[in-house]
């Protein structure tokens, strides 16, 4: 009876290094599992940024974008688009996996005093101070009083800027990127992948300098002067 009964068991036992198997399958499908999500997380996160700095680059009024709370990956994504969109940017924080990226125009780059701000963790963005309400007083109408001279200088003005309008002398103020977003983002999609060419390029050995690093050609030897065995002296 307990010979029928071990036999039993036996039987009901799961084979040696099947459970095993099992398990490094279902590691294996986890794992395949975490790097598509990490994939898709990765593009949507730097499509997402794309459009971010496509509109920083459009509007001429801003010239720093910050962007706050953003880890190790998220980082490397946001300098690699920022580097080909060519702006500059740079990371600063106390935190070593949390930190702040400052993208900014390269025309605009911070000043030592806003570096070490920045440092301390104040806003390097520039927020323009809210210009003073006026006054009743000064809400009131006031009798227009002109003299001739005051007349004739602002005639003047006026047909200098009508020039200045007609002949294309805007000021700089005025000057707006008329690129689409739409457009925009294609340049940058172009300019990574002409990158991306280029590096690849540079990273592929040509066939010719490879066969000339195996079999280095040997000037043939001359009846006037005898080869010599030459040594190489490393120091």
């Amino acid at each position: 009876m307990a010979d029928l009964l071990g036999s039993l068991l036996n039987s009901m036992q799961t084979p040696p290094g099947v459970g095993q198997s099992r398990q490094v399958k279902e590691q294996r499908a986890r794992l395949e599992k975490l790097q598509q999500q990490e994939k898709r997380y990765k593009s949507e996160f730097r499509k997402k940024m794309e459009l971010a700095i496509t509109e920083f680059i459009q509007d001429a009024s801003q010239q720093r974008k910050q962007f706050d709370n953003l880890g190790r990956l998220e980082r490397t994504i946001l300098h690699d688009v920022a580097e080909v969109a060519d702006l500059a940017s740079m990371a600063f924080g106390d935190d070593e996996e949390l930190k702040q990226v400052l993208v900014y125009k390269k025309e605009f780059s911070p000043s030592e005093e806003e570096l070490d701000k920045m440092r301390g963790g104040v806003s390097a963005v520039r927020v323009p101070s809210p210009s003073p309400s006026p006054s009743s007083s000064e809400l009131q109408p006031r009798p227009q009083r002109r003299s001739r001279g005051i007349e004739a200088r602002l005639r003047a003005g006026a047909q200098t800027l009508t020039a200045r309008e007609v002949y294309g002398c805007v000021p700089a103020a005025n000057k707006r990127d008329t690129r689409s977003i739409e457009q925009t983002l294609h340049e940058l999609k172009e300019r990574k992948k002409l990158r991306l060419d280029t590096l690849q390029d540079a990273s592929v050995p040509s066939p010719g300098s490879q066969h000339d690093a195996e079999a280095p050609e040997r000037p043939p030897p001359t009846h006037d002067a005898p080869d010599t065995p030459t040594t190489d002296n490393h120091t």
